[in-house]
């Protein structure tokens, strides 16, 4: 495809756009990802192919012959969930930007260390939610707009704290916490 012209996903509100191309051919006219004035859908470059599995939509990319997996949805009515590490045999390393978007039933979600981008309100309109993170801090290829709600964020997360001990970091609204201890079955 040589061009696209102005706003054709206009009105796409939940669309995630998986383009072929590793990144935005010149032909292509500015605003041709929006899905309203000045606000553009979230683009996977250099998708190969797409999918679903246990809920999660996930688009195949291939950078210099390696694939690798960003999660660009979820279709599940789940409270709690986990990202998995792989997904369609390829190893996650991303989750797109609004990918959870008003997920409101979400409460608790579990994101492995092998993710090293988030995009833009990937968590938005998740009200609900807690973020357990397996990195012991924020990536440097994630979003400053990752969480824009400011949800609970605990870093650090070994999956083991529904009992047992206890040692992560947790940051929310009123700054960063360091926690040491036990928690009760």
């Amino acid at each position: 495809m040589t061009g696209i012209g102005h706003h054709p996903f206009f009105g796409c509100s939940r669309l995630t756009i998986c383009c072929q191309a590793q990144s935005k051919p010149s032909g292509w006219n500015y605003g041709w990802d929006f899905y309203e004035y000045d606000s553009p859908c979230p683009v996977v470059w250099g998708c190969i192919r797409a999918g679903n599995q246990d809920c999660f939509e996930y688009a195949v990319i291939s950078i210099e012959g390696a694939e690798s997996a960003t999660i660009i949805g979820y279709a599940g009515s789940d409270a709690s969930i986990a990202v998995p590490e792989t997904i369609g045999g390829v190893k996650v390393t991303a989750i797109a930007g609004s990918a959870f978007e008003g997920c409101t039933s979400l409460t608790s979600i579990v994101i492995p260390d092998g993710v090293t981008a988030i995009g833009d309100y990937a968590f938005f309109g998740c009200s609900r939610l807690t973020i357990y993170c397996q990195a012991q801090s924020k990536p440097s290829g994630w979003s400053d707009s990752w969480n824009p709600l400011n949800r609970p964020v605990v870093w650090g997360y070994s999956g083991n704290e529904t009992s047992g001990s206890l040692d992560c970091r947790i940051d929310n609204k009123n700054g960063e916490e360091s926690i040491k201890g036990f928690i009760a079955d």
